[in-house]
């Protein structure tokens, strides 16, 4: 089985990546990004700017993918038309392909959403439903919902086998700061170090699903296997965590307490309480969560000590040696993207 993962050199893709080149039959990966290929890793990899339509079409017939799992995408960029430009426009372009250059296989296709389509829902639709009515606050789940829709709709119009999934916000090794998570555990160690004073957070009251990277992996490849086409699922714990709750852990496990200081303000319409209904995926998949949020927190601040270890030359090295007798070395190096 030949699969094609885009956006593979992101947080996500690393770990996708692996999970597949770990699964006990043969994948051969086909990993595509618009970054330059890197020089090493699992499968072959390509480089190609999706909105470019007429080199997605090239690349699309060269490499021939018996399945494709969407990855490519922006959270921000640096005006709205590019968000837009990126996450619907490079998609349809990415169908088109599969349409005109692959009319005689069944491609699967699994088109990766967020959770930030739904936007704002109230506390009596909670855990959210894959039914829910959406409504995006901000042009990333704009986007990623007029990305759903387009797509769901050109696989109707022709007969393509289309999954998606709304997927929650991520915890894992290597995550990088522009999630809340890898925020809190970047500037814990910090605190703990003695390089800050405060983690900055710009508010304590959210709920939040969160999720491992290596679960999440492990769902995209059930959905993409046993999903029903045409349908969409959600992918979460199915467990809301507030935010303090979080820096507790952060601070259970380095052992000290972590001061946390309020800046800034939230963004109007923010949703405060976020729970995925995880029910349809479990039932149809068989896909359960597995990582505990203990632990996926304890391994990104593994993976943090042992990444500042490597980038100080041991200027931290009675610190990394307190914690550390717990402390391990990293065995991978996700991308900080």
């Amino acid at each position: 089985m030949r699969v094609l993962i885009t956006g593979a050199s992101g947080f996500t893709g690393f770990y996708v990546k692996r999970y597949l080149g770990d699964l006990a039959f043969p994948v051969e990966i086909r990993a595509l990004d618009i970054k330059c290929p890197p020089t090493s890793g699992a499968g072959e990899h390509y480089h190609c700017d999706l909105s470019d339509a007429a080199a997605t079409m090239r690349l699309i017939e060269e490499i021939s993918p018996d399945a494709v799992i969407h990855l490519a995408g922006v959270i921000r960029a640096g005006s709205c038309a590019q968000i837009y430009a990126v996450n619907v426009v490079a998609t349809l372009n990415l169908m088109e392909g599969i349409r005109c250059s692959l009319s005689e296989k069944c491609v699967r296709i699994l088109l990766v959403g967020s959770a930030a389509e739904y936007g704002a829902v109230g506390d009596d639709k909670l855990p959210v439903h894959e039914t829910e009515i959406l409504h995006p606050v901000n042009h990333y789940g704009m986007s990623k919902m007029i990305m759903g829709l387009a797509a769901n709709r050109f696989a109707l119009d022709h007969a393509l086998s289309l999954m998606r999934v709304r997927t929650f916000n991520l915890v894992g090794p290597g995550l990088p700061p522009s999630f809340v998570c890898g925020k809190i555990v970047n500037e814990a160690v910090d605190v703990y170090l003695g390089r800050k004073r405060f983690v900055e957070l710009v508010e304590l009251e959210s709920e939040r699903d969160f999720v491992d990277v290596r679960d999440v992996a492990s769902a995209y490849w059930s959905v993409l296997t046993a999903g029903e086409a045409g349908e969409v699922y959600n992918i979460g714990r199915g467990v809301g965590v507030r935010l303090p709750s979080v820096v507790e852990i952060v601070a259970g496990i380095l052992g000290r307490e972590i001061p946390v200081k309020i800046v800034g303000r939230t963004q109007n319409g923010r949703p405060m309480r976020s729970v995925a209904d995880i029910r349809k995926i479990s039932t149809n998949t068989g896909w359960q969560p597995t990582i505990p949020l203990e632990k996926s927190i304890e391994d990104m601040l593994h993976f943090r000590f042992a990444e500042l270890h490597e980038e100080s030359h041991c200027n931290y090295r009675g610190a990394f040696d307190s914690y550390g007798g717990k402390t391990r070395q990293p065995t991978h190096n996700p991308p900080q993207a």
